[in-house]
């Protein structure tokens, strides 16, 4: 974790070296000079032992579970490394990194040259002491021999990776009368296995860690099917840390030693031998391997070469938590794992947490403890049989399991039965990038079961400062979903929904998984989050704050300046509170108060130039540079005056405009062509009869969502809409148009979500062949006067939902209906009976084809 930590720090300091606005500003901001460039060279020194230290700690971060004299050097580098963090933004505070003569005269009001020069001293002077505090850390470990091997090489790290592969398989490998849940994988497996294809086929088992992986291989490598189907059969684990030729080996071991004599000089053969012997030895023979645990494609990519593709039937399985590794097998020959489902958690832990009991059943008297701690495991084998296996040997007494469930988090991580079932699934955040660590561990801050939404997180780690610039051509989002995409592929994160377009829209964490991340990140005072504390003391355990729910009162302390994030989730603490604390955050970069009881944002306007993401203008206000907020207004005279400031959100990517009035739509227009990077936008009317005239609206080139409400000049699409072709939703309400929009919207040949409520008012729409191929969504409702819609074959062919809502005078289900094919859904709302009557009678056979009709 100080490796994350580093890493944050030297992209701190790579952006105040390279910043060009602390060269000039600054300059004019102080008389002594010198002083500018002392602290400009005390940077690049501090920068360059970050960057040894970062290239150290990232091999030995693995060490600190053995290592006591590596785990205490550490924490004094975490230290160092936060004082210079602070440091950093003091200094960026201090200068403001600002570029206009106006702010720079506000500068020189707020900070005159004296205050200057003695706030620039004393961050030069901090930057000294902790410049030889870094000095004298390498000092230390020099002195005291804190020395590790390198990756590749033998050892503590081999070993540590190892060991704990070995720990993790131990509960798996149970009799199999003992596996829950595995049933269809099971058979889908031997199927694969024994299908007679003659190609070498590669099979992989995906998710993530504890889900079982090692289970279902173990479970299918002794099967007797196939024990019976392959002459030649070898398990190996492979692990994070591995060396190529030992995997040879042990693989040559396994493969011969009940087939042939294994070669007296085995354990000395060099690499290219033993590829030679493998192949030699599986030529012309049917092969089964399992590589158990594989971490990354380079593990195979040295292997592969060996097992020969001989056109015997032979099979290689690949375990893995990374889908990059699993996309390593045959098209159809992947399986990805998810956790158990309630019957069968309860099947599982009652195996074996009454393993000697008659039936193995639960006692009455304990039920409701057991489901709880069940409940508790969230579906995840490996914790379910861990903690089943403790609690076997356990007194049936209900105090006992009740105060063994209110300890249970406590258990998971001190409890020597227990804790390494946390070092098993630590492997996984070990294996992370620098730069993701601190980004897996926010998601730990959010509350337990919370389905986290993919904007609202992207954002955040934006406002934190963990996203890197990754060139011109990315955009910090654009790079956060990299990173959020790669979390996910790793199985740190799963996805729990997706939107239309197929893009993650919710995603959570295991409770398991979070409960781990969260005793990681209070140790490291990454973060913590707070659950039924009455009273909270800011600042004092960690740099980041979540509070959930319970608590009563919050008390600022002299590290509450070093908050860098505050997010509460609780709803009944007072706004009084709130404004208390919140005047402490100095440093603080995102405060997050959606769920606040608070009707407003008291304090300093935030500078809205560099809002990653979005705002809200009217009803709902969420403004400002990290603010995340539910805060109200209301739009009046001021209206005209907002919307020309628009304009100047020129990185925001989401924006909602309520209450919008014809008067200042040109104004309005004008603004919007400055923001080149939006991305969603929804204009409303402040009445049903208000106009909105689209004539000077220019093209948005990255626009994708569009949302409508008010009427539409002349009745007609507005003919901006013919540069909307990469639109992929369109939502319209209260358009009043008098002809068929259809063929004007058919040019959105890319929409995917097409929403028309009460825009039309004639008798009739028409889809025609080919029209919007992509739509998977249609919603048409309270268009009072429609009699009828025809559907052609091959209109939105790929439409998945239809919906109809109060079109009163639609008497018979549109016939086309039935060229939709691949339509799951169909959902009818305040229809007339009429309409309901053909449904059920005549019309039947046009909907016949449709799984799950609604009405």
């Amino acid at each position: 974790m100080a490796e994350a930590l580093v890493f944050l720090v030297l992209k701190k300091i790579g952006a105040s070296l390279a910043d060009s606005a602390t060269s000039t500003i600054t300059s004019k901001l102080v008389k002594d000079i010198s002083l500018l460039r002392e602290v400009d060279s005390r940077m690049k020194n501090i920068e360059s032992e970050f960057v040894v230290m970062q290239a150290y700690i990232s091999q030995a971060d693995v060490h600190k579970a053995n290592n006591k004299t590596f785990e205490a050097w550490l924490e004094q580098l975490r230290k160092v490394a936060y004082e210079v963090e602070d440091t950093i933004d003091e200094y960026a505070y201090l200068t403001g990194q600002q570029q206009t003569s106006r702010k720079l005269r506000f500068l020189r009001k707020t900070f005159p040259y004296s205050k200057n020069n003695v706030a620039l001293r004393n961050i030069a002077d901090q930057l000294k002491q902790l410049e030889a505090r870094l000095q004298n850390l390498t000092s230390i470990k020099n002195r005291y021999s804190i020395s590790i091997t390198e990756r590749g090489g033998s050892s503590n790290l081999n070993n540590y990776a190892h060991g704990e592969q070995h720990v993790s398989e131990s509960p798996y490998f149970t009799s199999e009368d003992e596996i829950v849940g595995f049933g269809k994988e099971t058979q889908n497996l031997i199927e694969w296995l024994t299908d007679g294809k003659q190609g070498r086929a590669i099979i992989s088992i995906c998710g993530m860690g504890g889900l079982g992986k090692t289970t279902l291989a173990s479970s299918i490598y002794k099967n007797e099917t196939t024990k019976r189907h392959f002459g030649y059969r070898a398990w190996v684990s492979v692990s994070q840390s591995f060396q190529v030729d030992d995997l040879l080996r042990r693989v040559a071991k396994k493969l011969l030693e009940k087939n042939q004599a294994i070669p007296n000089d085995i354990d000395t053969m060099d690499h290219t031998k033993l590829v030679e012997t493998l192949q030699s030895h599986l030529q012309g023979r049917r092969y089964f391997i399992v590589l158990d645990d594989v971490w990354n494609k380079e593990a195979w990519s040295l292997l592969k070469r060996t097992f020969v593709e001989n056109n015997c039937g032979s099979r290689v399985v690949i375990t893995t938590r990374s889908e990059d590794v699993a996309s390593l097998a045959d098209e159809d020959r992947k399986m990805k794992l998810t956790t158990l489902s309630k019957e069968e958690a309860w099947d599982l832990f009652c195996k074996k947490a009454f393993e000697r009991l008659d039936g193995k059943r639960c006692p009455a008297s304990l039920k409701n403890w057991a489901e709880k701690i069940v409940d508790k495991c969230r579906g995840l084998p490996l914790t379910i049989v861990a903690i089943g296996s403790l609690l076997a040997y356990r007194e049936e007494k209900e105090e006992e399991w009740r105060l063994f469930y209110k300890q249970l988090n406590w258990q998971l991580e001190n409890n020597p039965e227990l804790n390494w079932v946390a070092r098993v699934l630590n492997l996984s955040f070990i294996d992370l990038p620098s730069y993701l660590k601190n980004c897996f561990l926010y998601c730990g801050l959010f509350p337990e079961h919370d389905m986290i939404t993919r904007k609202r997180l992207i954002r955040l780690w934006i406002a934190e400062g963990f996203i890197e610039e990754r060139g011109s051509g990315m955009t910090m989002e654009n790079v956060a979903e990299v990173y959020l995409k790669e979390l996910i592929h790793r199985s740190m994160l799963q996805v729990a929904e997706r939107n239309d377009f197929g893009r993650v829209k919710y995603l959570r964490i295991h409770d398991v998984v979070r409960e781990i991340t969260l005793t990681r990140s209070r140790k490291e005072m990454f973060g913590i989050a707070y659950d039924n504390q009455e009273v909270i003391k800011l600042g004092d355990e960690a740099r980041r704050v979540s509070i959930h729910k319970g608590s009563e009162t919050l008390q600022p302390s002299i590290s509450s300046r070093q908050l860098r994030s505050f997010m509460l989730f609780d709803k009944q603490l007072s706004s009084s509170c709130i404004h208390n604390v919140s005047s402490n955050f100095r440093l603080l970069r995102v405060l997050s108060l959606r769920y606040a009881n608070i009707d407003k944002v008291v304090g300093e306007a935030i500078e809205p130039t560099d809002v990653g993401s979005q705002a809200n203008f009217g009803r709902d206000v969420a403004k400002g540079h990290y603010h995340d907020t539910k805060a109200k207004t209301s739009v009046s005279e001021s209206s005209r005056v907002l919307v020309r400031k628009i304009g100047s959100l020129t990185k925001i990517r989401t924006l909602y405009i309520l209450k919008v009035q014809r008067s200042y739509c040109e104004a309005l227009w004008a603004s919007l062509t400055k923001i080149p990077r939006l991305h969603t936008l929804g204009l409303f009317a402040s009445r049903t009869d208000e106009i909105l005239n689209l004539e000077n609206l220019k093209p948005l080139p990255n626009l994708q969502k569009l949302k409508l409400r008010g009427r539409l000049e002349e009745g007609v699409v507005p003919s901006i809409f013919s540069s909307f072709g990469n639109l992929r939703e369109l939502v319209m309400g209260w358009s009043g148009l008098r002809e068929d929009p259809i063929a004007a919207l058919s040019i959105m040949s890319n929409l995917v979500t097409l929403n028309l409520c009460m825009v039309y008012d004639g008798q009739g729409l028409a889809f025609l062949t080919g029209w919007f191929p992509k739509l998977k969504y249609l919603c048409l409702a309270d268009m009072l006067q429609l009699a009828w819609i025809n559907v052609e074959d091959g209109a939105m062919k790929s439409l998945q939902t239809l919906e109809l809502t109060g079109l009163q005078n639609l008497k018979m289900v549109p016939e086309g209906v039935k060229y939709l094919k691949s339509i799951k859904d169909m959902y009818l709302r305040d229809m007339p009976t009429a309409f309901i009557e053909r449904l059920e009678g005549t019309d039947r056979e046009i909907v016949v084809h449709i799984p799950n009709i609604v009405y």
